[in-house]
């Protein structure tokens, strides 16, 4: 059976489309971020798809695919954290927890599947640790650490990849559109022990291995505090459309363009459109030496409710090198000089609300949000594999505000993991930020920013 879906999809994707359209402020940033993502989408439409010829199944025979080639989802993590923070002085915060989530995936019948994972984070010890700001028990008491206890659903959806090129998802899952750690503007938060998942339908067409198009509408956000945290700490009630397309013209270059409509309605401060365009790659020079390299421009605006009305940009950019040592005790090396600007005017700033927050600003999470005032980050990440069988990376931030240019403060990261037969990681890191106490930080930066904090890491993990 030939399946064409190209005017079926051209449909969908312009009924999408017109949605954006109907969200777009007037800024220029905002118009040429969106009009790229119009034309690296139209191209897909180029060629007609077809699929395989239909095979035939029954009933006794598809529900028997669906185990025998389906797999099992394991992951076990315990981890011990310490918090020494300024805000919280006299008694430190001591985490010691274990998450365990089991899963299964399916086998495919007539392109169908189906993914179902249960999520459990237990306490191994004292109970020595503020679980989020909605704890107001150990407000004032402990530091926060945010793995609160709990079981829950973590994944549960149904899958279609029966069309050549196409996947369809329904359900509760993980969705982002980078590599971790990378995960600025959608993210799972896989560093915490609960992870953040999405109730969300999913489309997602692959024109080729250069050209990917995808389209999300989130119905709720599941974040990480778990079901028992009241309101918007548990969940986000959505109405959010989510465009996203990537492409690959060069082999050096990879180039992405995103639209984020985000209608959070138990959370209205969170309420964002975000019109976005990325380019990142690494040129090899010879068999040695590379140079890589990330451009990154994103406008936002307030959007649906938000109480602050405000426009704001954001810049990326990076450069650095990679070096093939080749030694059994250093295997690659990597240098490179970030500076990232989230925009503020002292009423409003730049927001990632749905992203990974812990990786970026520094491991200390003195930024998980963004002050009034912005921030403009400049740091070094060095970044060695094969040390010790392992990865090392290394990296210093200095922090300012974009507003009026105090400084926030200065932080330092350190990481070690590595891993074993393939399933198994042991890793440790800490993260050192010196707050820099500055009169104008004092008067503006709202008090968290103006504390010192030190965190350190110890976990053993199994994934399979």
């Amino acid at each position: 059976m030939i399946v064409d879906i190209s005017g079926h999809l051209l449909i969908i994707t312009y009924k999408a489309l017109e949605i954006a359209v109907k969200k777009i402020n007037k800024t220029k940033p905002s118009l040429i971020c969106f009009l790229t993502a119009v034309a690296l989408a139209g191209s897909i439409f180029a060629s007609p798809v077809a699929s395989e010829e239909e095979p035939v199944y029954t009933i006794d025979s598809s529900i028997k695919k669906l185990f025998t080639e389906g797999r099992p989802l394991i992951n076990l993590r315990y981890r011990f954290e310490h918090v020494d923070d300024d805000l919280v002085p006299g008694n430190d915060a001591e985490a010691s927890t274990l998450r365990v989530a089991l899963g299964w995936e399916s086998g495919k019948v007539a392109g169908i599947s189906f993914l179902a994972e249960m999520e459990h984070i237990a306490q191994l010890g004292p109970d020595n640790y503020r679980e989020g700001g909605f704890d107001l028990v150990n407000a004032g008491v402990f530091p926060i650490v945010a793995d609160p206890p709990g079981t829950e659903l973590n994944q549960a959806y149904a899958r279609y990849t029966g069309i050549e090129n196409l996947d369809i998802r329904i359900g509760r899952q993980d969705l982002t559109y980078r590599k971790a750690p990378f995960h600025r503007f959608i993210g799972n938060i896989l560093w915490r022990q609960n992870w953040q998942t999405y109730d969300a339908a999913r489309l997602s067409y692959k024109f080729s291995d250069k050209l990917k198009v995808e389209y999300a509408y989130l119905d709720q956000v599941n974040r990480i505090f778990g079901d028992d945290a009241p309101g918007a700490a548990s969940r986000f009630d959505c109405d959010c459309h989510l465009f996203n397309v990537q492409g690959k013209p060069f082999s050096f270059l990879n180039l992405e363009a995103y639209t984020y409509l985000l209608d959070i309605e138990n959370a209205a401060a969170n309420s964002v459109d975000t019109f976005g365009i990325r380019g990142n790659g690494a040129y090899p020079f010879n068999d040695t030496f590379k140079v890589i390299y990330t451009g990154e421009y994103a406008h936002q605006s307030d959007s649906d409710g938000n109480p602050v009305s405000y426009d704001a940009d954001y810049f990326l950019g990076e450069g650095g090198i990679g070096v093939k040592v080749g030694q059994p005790w250093l295997k690659n090396l990597v240098f490179k000089f970030s500076h990232e600007v989230l925009e503020g005017n002292g009423t409003g700033s730049f927001i990632t609300p749905l992203s990974t927050a812990h990786a970026f600003q520094g491991w200390a999470d003195r930024f998980l949000t963004t002050p009034v005032d912005g921030i403009e980050d400049s740091y070094f990440t060095a970044v060695g594999t094969g040390v010790f069988g392992g990865k090392v990376i290394v990296s210093y931030h200095m922090m300012e505000s974009d507003n009026m240019s105090y400084d926030y403060g200065d932080e330092w990261n350190v990481l070690f993991a590595r891993k074993f037969k393939k399933h198994f990681t042991l890793a440790t890191k800490f993260a050192i930020y010196d707050a820099d106490r500055n009169a104008t930080a004092l008067a503006r930066a709202g008090g968290v920013q103006n504390n010192d904090v030190t965190k350190v890491w110890f976990w053993a993990q199994f994934n399979y």
